[in-house]
């Protein structure tokens, strides 16, 4: 107990000269009279439980006021070099070195300390700086270096950057050394109490220059703090929820399809229309509220609307079809209910994804789609076939990781209309499409690779962006019900972290449940290049080259077969201009040769300019 004493004592003179710069603003509403006894108080009450054997001729500590201005004043600390009385004549120890008053400061913070150590234990959450050696940035040259040196080294009481830097050239450093230094006061304290060494005569007078030389910054701390205390207060009042965050994404879009013409048989004449159409304006709204209960899992609740038509009427194909297409008048609309959480499979070890939704829940939401150029114009740029066959209502999926992370697979069934209780509907009797997709795609690899197999019923095999073939090729829409059987394989090549190269072939065999014997066969490929970062970071300038789903064969019953005429190509190119983490601009321009499959079609063109903006 005694040694205990000896410590506090020796370092209290300093202790207390920082105390009383940092919380000088509590006194502001007090008379000179009341602040030197309540300064006496304080210091009475530090040691009141502490006691030594020796007792020296006491000294009494005394506190000058001085009023620095009508609204604020302070106290300058004249601490004697004689043995020190600190309120209780039992309770003495020899005095440390004098020092040196304190200037004059003024503080108009009446809870300065309070928010100073508030500061502080925000600050003691990053990681630690155990060496000043590891502070690159403090010159050695630098008074303030052995200091910091001895402070951070004893007492391990000083936070730093995690990049290993003080970054002291900075002003705002300055406050957050003088948090730091205020840390090192209090930890110097606690040692104290447990009967540790204190600071010896030289750490104690780095102590009051360090205090002196940052009052300033520990004043305007407080004033710092308070700022930012009122935002926060300020936000936790407007926020709606403590678990779920918006996200929003406005787009708007500006398209015109041109310089194809339609030649059309009419009684036997030849007609041709045009296929221009009116330059269009329209846009889509998405509302994202995420939810996370666990901090392990997401609720995504969408809201949606939009008004873009698609072009199909003027340019009598599919092949024209918009990445960003649809129309519910700019009526909002639930899109996408969806709740995605960490699993485990039981007594195999196996833990991934899980996926729960009622409407929206599309199959790339569950399996990986390795398609570089996501943000081009087109549906068929953007989106491969596969995924577009079926998907977008309610079901279930499940993705894992398997051999240290080399292979992904993903597994999922969602229906068309689940909520549906009429007959041919439901979850499980109308139209439905159930993946499976294993993906090769190692840590740090250049290239992947993924197969998938999809099984679907009462969804064409065209995927929204082929030849009106593919898409009805047994005719009677609505009243024949398909079921398809679809393959792809897909894959993707890293030429350097800025170079992606992607490829995929996929085939459908689709079968007529109404009569078995009616069969086709639709094929689709294609390449896509992206190169980002060109022109500024983010953006991203993107290749498609390929052929929208084609009936390669179409087999009617009798020996009767039909086909696609020709084969349509797509070619696209596109520039996804990013100006910050919030704006984009993305103009675009694609042309479907030989549009429909139909040799005698005149190629369609299609240019669009798309703005995002992301809140």
């Amino acid at each position: 107990m005694s040694k205990s004493l000896f410590n506090l004592l020796k370092v209290s003179p300093a202790i207390l000269g920082a105390s009383v710069l940092m919380a000088s603003g509590a006194y502001a509403a007090q008379s000179p009279e009341a602040i030197a006894l309540q300064t006496e108080q304080n210091a009475t009450a530090e040691i009141t439980n502490f006691s030594v054997d020796t007792v020296a001729a006491p000294v009494e500590l005394a506190s000058t006021p001085v009023t620095s201005s009508p609204e604020a004043s302070t106290t300058i600390l004249n601490l004697p070099t004689a043995p020190v009385t600190l309120g209780s004549p039992s309770v003495t120890q020899t005095a440390t070195p004098s020092f040196d008053a304190v200037p004059e400061t003024t503080v108009n913070s009446s809870d300065l300390l309070t928010q100073l150590n508030r500061y502080t234990a925000e600050g003691e959450a990053n990681s630690q700086v155990t060496s000043i050696s590891q502070l690159r940035d403090v010159s050695p040259r630098d008074w303030a270096f052995e200091a910091l040196r001895n402070l951070v080294e004893r007492y391990q009481c000083i936070a730093g950057y995690p990049d290993g830097t003080f970054q002291g050239n900075r002003a705002m450093t300055r406050f957050e050394f003088a948090a730091g230094l205020n840390a090192c006061l209090r930890r110097i304290e606690a040692l104290i109490g447990t009967g540790a060494p204190g600071p010896d005569n030289g750490e104690i007078e780095s102590i009051r220059r360090l205090v002196t030389e940052f009052r300033t910054e520990l004043a305007a701390l407080g004033t710092r703090v308070n700022a930012l205390e009122g935002r926060v207060n300020l936000l936790e009042q407007r926020q709606f929820s403590t678990t779920t965050k918006l996200a929003g994404e406005v787009v708007m879009q500006l398209s015109q399809t041109f310089n194809g013409d339609l030649n059309v048989n009419t009684g036997g004449r030849s007609v041709t229309l045009g296929s221009n159409s009116n330059v269009t304006f329209g846009d889509r709204v998405r509302l994202n509220f995420n939810t996370s209960f666990t901090g392990r899992d997401l609720l995504n609740t969408r809201l949606q609307a939009r008004n873009l038509i698609p072009f199909t009427d003027q340019t009598r194909t599919l092949n024209t079809t918009l990445n960003i297409e649809g129309s519910e008048n700019n009526a909002f609309r639930l899109g996408r209910l969806v709740y995605q959480f960490t699993a485990g499979v039981p007594l195999t070890g196996v833990s991934g994804t899980a996926y729960v939704g009622t409407t929206g829940l599309l199959l790339d939401d569950i399996a990986l789609s390795l398609n570089p150029t996501g943000d081009a114009i087109s549906n068929f740029g953007a989106n491969r076939p596969i995924y577009n066959i079926g998907g977008g209502g309610g079901g279930a999926g499940f993705s894992f990781n398997v051999l240290n992370n080399t292979f992904r697979v993903d597994l999922g069934y969602v229906a068309n209309t689940p909520n549906d209780p009429s007959p041919g509907n439901g979850l499980f009797n109308g139209g439905y499409a159930a993946i499976g997709q294993i993906t090769y795609a190692p840590v740090n690899s250049l290239f992947q690779a993924a197969f998938t197999y999809s099984n679907t019923y009462g969804n064409t095999a065209s995927a929204g962006v082929g030849t009106f073939l593919s898409d009805n090729p047994f005719g009677a829409t609505g009243a024949i019900k398909e079921t398809a059987n679809n393959y792809q394989i897909q894959g993707n090549f890293q030429f350097s972290p800025a170079i992606v190269l992607g490829g995929f072939v996929n085939y459908s065999n689709v079968i007529n449940e109404v009569f078995r014997f009616q069969k086709a066969d639709v094929w689709s490929y294609g390449l896509n290049l992206a190169i980002r970062d060109v022109g500024s970071p983010g953006s991203t300038l993107g290749f498609v080259f390929g052929v929208p789903p084609v009936a390669r064969r179409v087999q009617l019953g009798g020996g009767a077969n039909v086909s696609n005429s020709a084969t349509p190509y797509h070619a696209e190119v596109f520039y996804r201009f990013n100006i910050n983490d919030n704006i984009d601009v993305t103009p675009g321009f694609f042309a479907v040769f030989r549009p429909d499959g139909d040799i005698n079609r005149d190629t369609v063109y299609v240019g669009s300019v798309r703005t995002t903006f992301r809140f």
